[in-house]
């Protein structure tokens, strides 16, 4: 999923090479619901980036609440990837229900040392 490349981009800048941490914030709280709610923040919500990509795969899922779950994990998981990122916001709200599987899904993520 080369979605994080702005994140990508942006790791070779002096801004992020001279910063300690970079905190990168992902909601997944309607994105996880549907497609319908994908296209919506991604139309009205000011600052929020959300591809044609993750709209057209939310639309194709059988089942939209496990695709969102799955999306964000590997979100969160690329954005680890990139040096610099020390961590994720994931937010859901009114779907904290979500929240335990997408959090199993980045158990394998290395913790950040301070």
């Amino acid at each position: 999923m080369p979605h994080t490349s702005r994140w990508k981009a942006s790791s070779s800048s002096s801004e992020l090479r001279n910063s300690t941490q970079v905190a990168a914030t992902r909601n997944v709280g309607k994105l996880l619901r549907s497609a319908r709610s994908a296209r919506w923040m991604k139309d009205k919500l000011p600052g929020t980036i959300i591809p044609d990509t993750i709209v057209e795969r939310m639309e194709r899922a059988a089942d939209p609440l496990a695709e969102g779950r799955r999306i964000c994990t590997e979100l969160v998981t690329e954005l680890g990837a990139i040096p610099g990122v020390a961590g994720a916001h994931i937010m859901a709200p009114n779907n904290n229900e979500a929240l335990p599987e997408v959090l199993a899904g980045l158990a394998h993520l290395r913790r950040a040392t301070v």
